[in-house]
């Protein structure tokens, strides 16, 4: 082996391995860099204040997992089972922890600070900083050693940058892959040393591609240096629920204090402004987390808030794929999912609209295959009909056949059984 201090060698056989660590089981890993993408307006920076407020407090994360701080997976480790979701103004039974904001594009007075209020915060736990001075604001790399002081004195288990292109030095160039590796190799190195997570959040470019992967701003370097990657994208049918046998609860205690319902209940009524999904698009350290879909709103005083709904089938790719041309197969799939959705359909009036929407057999056939379709042979009536039912469905009733010659056949059966290999020869 080479005798150079300033390298690093060891035999594999030498390394101990060590088991993932989590702030959030499955998605949120602690001591490395998530990526978290998507539109402006659809929620990104609440997101990650929710789960700020989730984490000073102690309460679960949105799937029910508790939070924050001993979850791992790998050796005998497996993740822990959703608990239940507890709703604002309620303390959670895990130790709270201290949380880092750092926002170029939202003020701390009237967005930032009104937005942890709202999900019930201990805002004694958040330190936020937000630039004053432009020219002598936070950049990466070239001030790394200040976040490094600031994490040391606070000690914070999740260090939120947002944008992560606002606090990028001039002289980084953001289309460059070596350029953003030399960028984010220390701070992940940072990370890994204080153990903390962090989510860099970025913007997505205008262009359409098929995979996900590729439509974020910049160097397709940044996804590739972190770990784990998220996607924030409109729920294409948003009046079709999340489909689940146990639903994630809402996200509201049953016991909330006056004071905290003011800043944060969930009760109806509200107003939505955005029906989203949560998609993972990379995870080097757990399978792909199910996706999760989420409403934002306000309630009737304008207090802002954020509902978790539930599981979601829509991935990453999926979500962008919504602008470029589908195959036929893939948009009668949708378009069936959502006329026979509410209830189970005779395959006569499943024709009839598919000759409305101009789909032909094979589409038709394929999006029966593609949502899991089954067929049932089901008499009303006079008549007998062939029903479609999606997997959530019911059979509708049935009547006795009248064309089937049972009722006369039956006793006669009884009358003159078949044959058996046992009977005794007469």
């Amino acid at each position: 082996m080479p005798n150079d201090p300033s390298q690093s060698f060891a035999r594999a056989s030498q390394i101990l391995p060590d088991a993932t660590t989590w702030l959030w089981p499955g998605w949120l890993p602690k001591g490395k860099i998530t990526l978290f993408e998507g539109d402006p307006g659809l929620g990104k920076s609440f997101v990650t204040l929710d789960l700020c407020a989730r984490l000073t407090t102690g309460r679960p994360m949105p799937d029910g997992s508790p939070s924050p701080q001993s979850c791992t997976v790998g050796g005998a480790d497996v993740l822990p089972s959703p608990l239940g979701g507890e709703g604002p103004g309620v303390r959670g039974t895990t130790p709270p922890a201290n949380v880092l904001v750092i926002n170029g594009e939202d003020k701390a007075h009237d967005i930032i600070v009104p937005r942890l209020k709202a999900l019930d915060a201990d805002l004694d736990r958040v330190y936020v900083y937000s630039p004053k001075d432009l020219l002598n604001r936070f950049s990466l790399p070239s001030k790394l050693d200040l976040l490094k002081a600031i994490i040391a004195d606070i000690n914070p288990a999740l260090v939120v940058i947002d944008p992560i292109t606002y606090f990028l030095d001039a002289c980084v160039c953001v289309s460059s892959d070596h350029s953003i590796r030399q960028t984010l190799g220390p701070l992940d190195h940072l990370a890994d040393s204080v153990q903390s997570a962090f989510i860099l959040v970025r913007h997505l470019t205008k262009s359409i591609r098929q995979d996900a992967i590729y439509r974020g701003a910049g160097s397709v370097g940044f996804i590739a240096a972190c770990r784990t990657a998220w996607l924030i994208a409109r729920n294409p049918r948003p009046r079709l629920r999340a489909r689940c046998e146990s639903p994630i609860p809402p996200y509201i205690a049953p016991q909330v204090s006056p004071d905290s319902a003011r800043h944060g209940s969930l009760t109806p009524p509200h107003k939505v402004s955005a029906d989203v999904i949560l998609a993972q698009q990379k995870n080097n350290h757990a399978p792909i987390q199910a996706s999760m879909a989420l409403e934002l709103g306000a309630n009737l005083d304008q207090t802002p808030i954020i509902h978790w709904s539930g599981p979601s089938t829509w991935t990453s790719t999926q979500l962008l794929a919504r602008g470029t041309k589908l195959l036929a197969a893939d948009r009668a799939a949708e378009l069936l999912e959502e006329f026979l959705y509410p209830a189970p359909r005779t395959a006569t009036d499943i024709w009839d609209w598919a000759k409305q929407q101009h789909l032909g057999h094979t589409a038709v056939e394929g999006a029966k295959k593609k949502l899991e379709i089954r067929t049932m042979l089901i008499y009303n009536g006079t008549k007998k009909h062939w029903w479609w039912l999606l997997p959530h469905h019911s059979p509708p009733d049935a009547d006795t056949d009248p064309d089937s010659l049972e009722p006369w056949l039956k006793p006669l059966r009884e009358m003159y059984p078949s044959p058996t290999p046992l009977d005794d020869d007469a």
